[in-house]
C-alpha cells in the first residue's frame, strides 16, 4: 500500500464520502474513463454506498478494539477498565475522607423517651444516617447503639456492617457524660464519619428488555452495592459488579456500572432477563463522595451542622424514639484521608507498567513503587546487601484533620557521635553501646547536626516563651524514638517507641457483685523518665467508692515465667477531672537490653527483667484490707502482698505493651576511624604476683614449716597474689609502660571506641517547634502524629511486607533530609540550603482588596509546600495558588526561594527537596502556635 492511500485509509474511517469518492476515481481509472454512473437510482450506488459504510464501519470497530487491546492506545477509562480486576478498581476510584464529629444526645430526652430495659435506656442511630454541613454530606455507615446505664455509665457500639466502607467488626465508640454551663446533662459519642452520600435507587426489571439507568450524582463514584430482588419468588441476589461490558460471567448475574462525569450509567446485560435469573426489581446503594477535600470543619458553628436520621428499614426499635431526642454536634477533627479519582493518564501508565493494584509479588522497582503509591507510601531508595533487600518508603500525613497552620514535616538527619566529648543526659553510653533518648533536641548549624547540652535545652524552653525571635532565628529538631547503638555487636542499631504504651484486651476473672460489683470504665498507661504510670479510672457508679478509700487495695502481678514475677501495690485515688481511679508506679531501670527486656523494680524491691510487650500475664486484684465485709470467698490469695485481706472484689487479666520495637524503621549506622586508635595504658604496670608464691627447699620442693598451733606442717607463703614482683635490686618489675597498646587475650591490639572512632546514624525527626505550643490543637496534633507516625512501624509496613518475596523488607524513612538541595541551575547542578522563607505577591485592581489573614497563609504554604515536593514550573504552581487565594485576583507571583531569575525548579534528587521554613508565633488567646515562614504581599495595579 502506498503512502497516499494510507492518508486515504486513515481519512476514511472518519469520513465514509471520501472512502466513495476514492472507490469511484478507482474505478474510473480501472476502465480508462469510458463508462460512467449517471444516474444516482442506480443499484450499483446503492451497493458502493452499503459497502462503503460497511468497510469504515469495520475499520472503526477494529481500531476501537485494538484501543481496548492495548492500552498504550486507549482514549478514555471505559478503554481501559476491562484490563483491571474487581479488587484493583477500589484503588483507582475516589477514596472518600473522615471526620470526627461530636454528637451531644440530652441525657433526660434519652431516659424519657428511650426503650428501657431492665438496666438501661437505648436509642439508636440508624445506617445510612447524616450530618450535612456547607453542601458537604458525612453518612453514618452501621447502625449506632447507644445505652445509658442505670447506674450512672455509658456504652455506645457500632454494629456490624458488610458494607466494605463501614465497620466490619462491632465496634466500641468513646463516650463519655457531660454538663454544660447550665448544668444540662448529655450523653457525648466521638464517631467518625466517612465523607460519603447515600443513593438509593428501586427500578423495576422488564423481561428480556435491557436494563440501563442514568443517575445523576454530585460527587465522584466511589462505591455501590445492588441487589435484585424477586417479588414472585421472594428471593434476594447480591449483583456482582463490573466495570467493563466484555468482563462478566453469564451464570452469576452482575451490574455494569459506568461513571461519568457528574452521571452514573448503570447496566444490566440483556442475559439475565433473558435467562431470568434477575426479575421484579433491582434495589441499588450507591455512595458518592468529594474525595481530597479541605473543609475546616471547627471554623463552623452548632447550628451549621444538621444531623438527617435515615428511619427507612431501621434495624431496631430503639432507632423509632431518635427524633424525639435533642441533639447538637461539633466536629473534633478537620476532613483528612481523601483521595480523588485517579487521572486516565496516571491509570493508563499504572495498566502499561502493571501495577493498579495489590501486586502480591512486586519485583521490579517500578512495581514496588506502584504498590507503595497504591497504600498512600512514596517509594525513596533501595539499598541491596547479599542477603537481603530493603525498600525504604516514607508517607506524608498531612494535618490529620487538625485545624492547624502548618503541617509536622518529618525529617531524616545524620548524627555524628564523638564518645570522647561530653554529652547530654539524653545521650549516654557505655562499654557496649549508645543510647538516644526520646526527646533529644538537636540545633542545625551549616548543615550539620548538634545535639544540644541539657543547659542549652533549658535555655531553649526559656526562648521558646519569652523570645521567640531568637528561637525562630535558628531550626531545631527532636527524636521522637529510642536509638540503641551496640557498637560492639556487628554494628547493631535498635529504635523504640517507649513513648505510647498502651494496656488492651482486658478479661474479667472474677467480680464479687453480691457485696460491691466493680466496674473499670478506662485503663490508662503513660511513660516517665523512669517509671510507668498507670491508672485504673473507676465509673462513678461503683460501690467501692462507699468503701474508705484507705482500706481499698489493689494489686498488680506481671508474671514473667511459671515461677517468677514482679508484684505492684495500688491505691485508691481522686482526680478532679477523671474522677476515681487506682493507681500504680511500675519503677524501671534505664532502657531496653539486646534481649527486648527491660528492667522492673516491685513493691517489694524485687528486681528482675520482663520482656516490653508483656501479653495476657498481667492480673489485677482488687481487694480490701481491714474492712469488715464477707470472707474472701474462696478465691486464692497467696499472692497477695497484705496479710490482713478481708474480700477480694475484682480479678481481670490484661495485656501490657510498654515500648514497641521498631524493627521497621530505616536505620543507617556505620563507624569511621578519625585516625586508627588503639587503646593504651593511661600509667605505668607493673608486673605482679598472679597466684601465690611459696617458699623451695634447696632442692626445689616446696618448704613445710611445723605450726605449733596446728599442731601440723604447713606451706610457708613468700609472695601473695596480687604483689609486686621485686627484682634483685629491690625496685617493682615494669610491666608496661604509659602509652603502650593494650593487647587482648590473642595479642591483638584493642581499638580505642572512645577517641578513635565517629559513630554516625540517620535519626528520624520532627521540628521542635511543635513540641513547644501552648495551643491545645496544636498539643492534641503533635501527640496524634507520634500516634499514627507509630502505626507505620508497627501495624501497617509489616502488612505490607506480607506482599514481598522473601528476604525484601520495607523500612521507614522521611520524605525530608537535612542535607543541601541540588537543583539544575543553568544546566548545572548547583547546592542550595533546604530551608526556604519565600515571598507571594498577590496581584489585584485597583479598587478591590482581599484579607490576608492567618487562615490564607495557612493554605498558601500548605499548598506551596506540596508543590515543591517534586519538580515545578513557577507559571503553573503561581496558577495553583490563584486557585487558592479566590477572588478578584489578576494574577499570583511567588519569588525568594532561590533568586528570582529562575522559573523552574528540577531536583536533582527528590529526598532533597526544599522545605518552608516554620517558626513559633502568639495567635489572639496568646498562646503559641507554629506557622511556615512565608511572606505575603498585596499590590493594586
Amino acid at each position: 500500500m502506498t503512502k497516499e492511500e494510507e492518508l486515504e485509509m486513515q481519512k476514511a474511517i472518519l469520513d465514509p464520502a471520501s472512502l466513495q469518492i476514492a472507490s469511484l476515481e478507482r474505478l474510473d481509472k480501472a476502465l480508462d474513463g469510458k463508462f460512467d454512473i449517471v444516474d444516482p437510482n442506480n443499484p450499483f450506488a446503492f451497493l458502493m454506498e452499503n459497502t462503503t459504510m460497511l468497510t469504515t464501519s469495520m475499520m472503526q470497530k477494529t481500531e476501537n478494539t485494538m484501543r481496548q487491546m492495548y492500552p498504550v492506545l486507549a482514549n478514555d477509562k471505559k478503554d481501559l477498565y476491562h484490563h483491571i480486576n474487581d479488587t484493583e478498581i477500589n484503588n483507582i476510584m475516589s477514596v472518600p475522607g473522615e471526620a470526627i464529629f461530636n454528637i451531644f444526645f440530652n441525657l433526660n430526652d434519652i431516659i424519657n423517651n428511650g426503650i428501657e430495659t431492665t438496666y438501661s435506656y437505648e436509642i439508636s442511630i440508624p445506617k445510612n444516617s447524616f450530618i450535612s454541613v456547607d453542601n458537604t454530606v458525612f453518612t453514618i455507615l452501621n447502625d449506632i447503639i447507644i445505652k445509658y446505664f442505670k447506674n450512672g455509665g455509658v456504652y455506645v457500639e457500632a454494629v456490624y456492617s458488610d458494607l466494605d466502607l463501614a465497620y466490619r467488626t462491632n465496634k466500641t465508640l468513646d463516650s463519655s457524660i457531660t454538663t454544660n454551663n447550665d448544668g444540662t446533662n448529655f450523653v457525648l459519642v466521638s464517631l467518625p464519619i466517612k465523607q460519603v452520600k447515600y443513593y438509593n435507587i428501586k427500578e423495576s426489571i422488564l423481561t428480556k428488555q435491557p436494563f440501563i439507568k442514568d443517575v445523576v450524582i454530585d460527587d465522584y463514584f466511589t462505591y455501590l452495592t445492588a441487589r435484585s430482588i424477586s417479588t414472585s419468588l421472594k428471593k434476594e441476589i447480591e449483583l456482582e459488579k463490573t466495570f467493563s461490558e466484555f468482563v462478566y460471567n453469564p451464570s452469576r448475574p452482575s451490574i455494569l456500572i459506568k461513571p461519568m462525569d457528574e452521571l452514573l450509567r448503570l447496566e444490566i446485560p440483556s442475559v439475565y432477563t433473558i435467562n431470568n435469573s434477575i426479575s421484579s426489581y433491582v434495589d441499588m446503594d450507591i455512595y458518592t463522595t468529594k474525595g481530597d477535600i479541605n473543609l475546616e470543619l471547627s471554623t463552623y458553628s452548632t447550628d451549621e451542622f444538621e444531623m438527617t436520621f435515615n428511619l427507612t428499614n431501621a434495624a431496631y426499635d430503639s432507632s423509632a424514639v431518635i427524633n424525639n431526642v435533642n441533639c447538637f454536634i461539633t466536629a473534633s477533627t478537620n476532613v483528612y484521608g481523601g483521595k480523588n479519582e485517579i487521572s486516565f493518564d496516571d491509570l493508563k501508565d499504572k495498566i502499561i507498567n502493571y501495577s493498579t493494584g495489590d501486586n502480591k509479588l512486586p519485583v521490579t522497582l517500578q512495581e514496588v513503587d506502584d504498590f507503595v503509591t497504591n497504600h498512600g507510601y512514596q517509594f525513596m531508595f533501595t539499598t541491596d546487601t547479599i542477603v537481603k533487600r530493603e525498600f525504604a518508603i516514607s508517607k506524608y500525613l498531612g494535618n490529620l484533620g487538625y485545624n492547624v497552620n502548618s503541617n509536622i514535616d518529618l525529617f531524616i538527619g545524620k548524627l555524628d557521635i564523638n564518645l570522647s566529648r561530653t554529652f547530654t543526659s539524653k545521650i549516654i553510653f557505655d562499654d557496649n553501646s549508645i543510647t538516644i533518648a526520646p526527646y533529644q533536641r538537636f540545633r542545625l548549624e551549616d548543615g550539620i547536626l548538634v545535639p544540644l547540652t541539657d543547659n542549652e535545652t533549658n535555655l531553649l524552653s526559656i526562648l521558646s516563651k519569652d523570645d521567640l525571635s531568637s528561637y525562630n532565628s535558628k531550626e531545631y529538631f527532636l527524636n521522637p524514638y529510642l536509638y540503641i547503638l551496640d557498637y560492639k555487636d556487628n554494628l547493631k542499631t535498635r529504635v523504640y517507641d517507649i513513648n505510647r504504651p498502651i494496656i488492651e484486651n482486658p478479661v474479667a476473672l472474677y467480680n464479687n457483685s453480691p457485696i460491691t460489683p466493680v466496674e473499670l470504665i478506662d485503663r490508662a498507661i503513660e511513660r516517665r523518665d523512669s517509671t510507668y504510670d498507670i491508672k485504673l479510672i473507676l465509673g462513678s457508679g461503683n460501690k467501692i467508692l462507699k468503701l474508705d478509700p484507705t482500706k481499698v487495695k489493689a494489686q498488680l502481678d506481671l508474671s514473667l515465667d511459671s515461677i517468677n514475677n514482679l508484684s505492684y501495690r495500688g491505691e485508691l485515688k481522686y482526680d478532679n477531672e477523671i474522677g476515681s481511679f487506682l493507681h500504680f508506679v511500675l519503677p524501671v531501670e534505664g532502657y531496653i537490653n539486646s534481649e527486648d527486656k527491660m528492667l522492673f523494680i516491685d513493691s517489694i524491691s524485687k528486681v528482675n527483667s520482663a520482656f516490653i510487650n508483656i501479653a495476657t500475664d498481667v492480673v489485677l486484684s482488687i481487694y480490701t484490707s481491714g474492712e469488715e465485709m464477707s470472707d474472701v470467698d474462696g478465691y486464692d490469695i497467696s499472692g497477695i502482698l497484705d496479710d490482713d485481706v478481708t474480700s477480694i472484689l475484682y480479678k481481670e487479666k490484661i495485656d501490657i505493651r510498654f515500648a514497641d520495637n521498631l524493627e521497621a524503621v530505616y536505620r543507617n549506622y556505620n563507624v569511621n576511624f578519625l585516625e586508627r586508635k588503639f587503646m593504651t595504658y593511661e600509667n605505668d604496670v607493673y608486673l605482679k604476683y598472679k597466684t601465690d608464691i611459696y617458699e623451695l627447699d634447696e632442692d626445689g620442693t616446696v618448704k613445710l614449716e611445723y605450726n605449733d598451733e596446728t599442731g601440723i606442717e604447713e606451706l610457708v607463703l613468700k609472695h601473695t597474689a596480687g604483689d609486686d614482683v621485686i627484682d634483685d635490686n629491690g625496685n617493682k618489675v615494669l610491666l608496661h609502660r604509659a602509652g603502650d597498646v593494650i593487647l587482648d587475650s590473642n595479642d591483638r591490639p584493642i581499638i580505642d571506641y572512645i577517641n578513635g572512632l565517629t559513630h554516625k546514624i540517620d535519626l528520624l525527626l520532627i521540628e521542635d517547634s511543635f513540641a513547644r505550643t501552648s495551643d491545645i490543637t496544636y498539643r492534641e496534633y503533635i501527640l496524634e502524629y507520634l500516634y499514627q507516625l507509630s502505626l507505620l512501624p508497627v501495624k501497617e509496613i509489616p502488612l505490607l511486607e506480607q506482599s514481598l518475596v522473601e528476604n525484601t523488607v520495607f523500612k521507614l524513612t522521611a520524605l525530608n533530609n537535612l542535607n543541601e538541595v541540588t537543583i539544575k541551575l543553568n544546566d548545572e547542578w548547583v547546592s542550595f540550603d533546604n530551608f526556604i522563607e519565600p515571598t507571594i505577591t498577590i496581584n489585584l485592581l485597583r479598587g478591590t482588596s482581599i484579607l490576608v489573614d492567618s487562615v490564607l497563609e495557612a493554605k498558601l504554604a500548605t499548598t506551596l509546600q506540596g508543590l515543591l515536593s517534586e519538580n515545578l514550573m513557577f507559571n503553573e504552581a503561581e496558577e495553583k495558588l490563584k486557585e487558592v487565594v479566590g477572588g478578584d485576583v489578576i494574577s499570583v507571583r511567588l519569588s525568594n526561594i532561590v533568586n528570582n531569575d529562575i522559573s523552574s525548579i528540577e531536583y536533582k534528587d527528590t529526598s532533597g527537596r526544599f522545605i518552608l521554613s516554620k517558626q513559633l508565633l502568639r495567635n489572639n488567646s496568646g498562646n503559641t502556635i507554629v506557622s511556615s515562614k512565608i511572606k505575603v504581599n498585596v499590590v493594586t495595579i
